[in-house]
């Protein structure tokens, strides 16, 4: 009776009120279980009331593998005890997460001598336990960490290493770094919306490629959450040349707002930091060709960008793109000297 509950609520810290409606079913039903099930009652109870709590009585659970059989029969059994509904719909079980161990560990190509991947299931008697701190610390962002879960299918195991993280926060860069390049195109203007339901998914407005790029990612999502897909509608959509920019962009929020990767704010940021940088390398370009007087020349200012530009390009490792300001700059009869304080431009004579 309340004497039970008092005592479940105490171990788990739970604020209940033994005259809720429905609570002394709950504990009826833990009770019943734990004689005939398996003894993981008190933490099913806890799960079961922190859902109760926090979203209602008809929820989707995604929940471990792990948990599949002994411990969501407790709490089918306590909630719906409880309410007399049925009271999860879907029930979505991932798979683990396992660890990749180090290479100094494997074999030259990664795997055992079996021929078995070398890597484990996280826990923290094996040592190989995680936080996102611990990948905070080793510069990852969380959303790099988000980018490489959508990567995988929650069916499939997910092979953790912290090589496959440096390729996801890559991909992801690129992905951030080809948004900034569109919100450039349209004009900078282009903000995060907070999409109504069911307003992010309609076609009503789009041309035919951004409709049939959307009803494709929708399609993705319902089949069996399919995000790896899903997140590769989102790379087609920002290389999508049929697309002007800010169609390509209205796209990429309306799918981020599901993946919630936040592709456009970060890629505001990314221009942010580009321009800071620009003006810092321009500056430094200015100071270091003090000593040549650019006073009357119309195209100073003009040069002074351009040579600030192959600065930054050179400093991002895009020498394709040095090498074309460079040419440019040649073509116009300047002369650019590299110096230890920065480059100087000069007019040939």
């Amino acid at each position: 009776g309340a004497a039970v509950i008092a005592h479940v609520a105490e171990c788990h810290h739970l604020d209940v009120d033994s005259s809720t409606p429905g609570i002394r079913n709950i504990v009826v039903a833990t009770i019943d279980v734990c004689t005939r099930v398996v003894p993981r009652t008190e933490h099913s109870l806890d799960c079961a009331h922190q859902l109760f709590l926090r979203i209602g009585r008809e929820v989707l659970t995604d929940l471990g593998l792990v948990l599949s059989l002994e411990l969501h029969t407790n709490e089918i059994a306590q909630s719906e005890g409880a309410t007399g509904t049925k009271w999860v719909n879907y029930w979505l079980h991932n798979e683990f997460l396992v660890v990749a161990k180090p290479k100094a560990s494997a074999s030259s190509d990664g795997s055992s001598a079996s021929g078995e991947a070398e890597a484990a299931k996280m826990s923290k008697s094996s040592g190989n336990f995680l936080r996102l701190q611990s990948l905070i610390d080793k510069g990852f962002s969380p959303l790099d960490y988000r980018f490489f879960l959508l990567g995988g299918h929650y069916r499939k195991q997910l092979y953790f290493s912290f090589d496959a993280m440096e390729s996801a926060k890559n991909a992801r860069m690129a992905l951030v770094n080809r948004v900034a390049k569109l919100v450039k195109q349209a004009g900078g203007n282009i903000g995060e919306k907070d999409y109504a339901k069911g307003q992010a998914a309609s076609l009503e407005g789009l041309s035919s490629s951004a409709a049939e790029l959307l009803t494709k990612f929708r399609e993705d999502l319902e089949n069996d959450l399919g995000t790896p897909a899903a997140l590769s509608r989102v790379q087609k959509a920002v290389k999508d040349s049929s697309l002007s920019p800010s169609e390509a962009l209205e796209l990429v929020g309306r799918m981020d707002s599901v993946l919630g990767l936040g592709l456009l704010k970060s890629a505001k940021e990314a221009l942010q930091a580009q321009a800071a940088s620009l003006s810092s390398a321009s500056s430094s370009a200015a100071a270091a060709g003090s000593a040549v007087s650019h006073e009357g020349d119309s195209e100073a200012a003009e040069i002074d960008a351009l040579v600030a530009a192959r600065v930054q390009a050179k400093k991002d490792k895009n020498f394709a793109e040095a090498d074309r300001i460079r040419d440019e700059l040649t073509a116009r009869g300047i002369v650019v000297t590299d110096t230890p304080n920065g480059p100087v431009w000069e007019r040939k004579k």
